[in-house]
This record gives structure tokens, sequence and C-alpha cells, in this order.
């Protein structure tokens, strides 16, 4: 489950995430590709490192935290 989640979200967010910077309305495209890029990196952050946080904070499963890190 902890390794299918972020690879599903992953290809729902890249479906997405054109329509919703589009609707942001921004002025030029220098300014909508910073912004799609911050997106992007701000959600694959939380989407990757998300599964580790909750493992380690809400199931608090030290064994199966280490074994996802190696």
């Amino acid at each position: 489950m902890q390794v299918a989640f972020p690879i599903v979200m992953k290809l729902i967010f890249e479906r997405i995430l054109p329509l919703v910077n589009e609707l942001e309305a921004h002025p030029t495209k220098a300014s909508r590709d910073n912004a799609m890029v911050a997106t992007r990196f701000s959600f694959q952050f939380v989407n990757f490192y998300g599964v580790l946080f909750y493992v380690a904070f809400f199931k608090r499963d030290l064994g199966r935290l280490r074994s996802l890190l190696r």
C-alpha cells in the first residue's frame, strides 16, 4: 500500500497539474512555468516523503521505517 499510493497519486497529479496551472491565470509564460515547477516539486516532495513520515510518526513502526530507508 505504501509503495503503490505515491505512484498512483503521481499519475493522477500529472494529469491535473496543467489544468490547475491554467486556472491560476499567470500573466507570462515564465510565470506559468515557474509556478508549475514549484507546484510539481512541492507535490512530489510531499507525495514521496509522506510515506516515511506516515510510518515514522503515525504508525510508529520503526522496523518498517528502517526497511523503507534501506
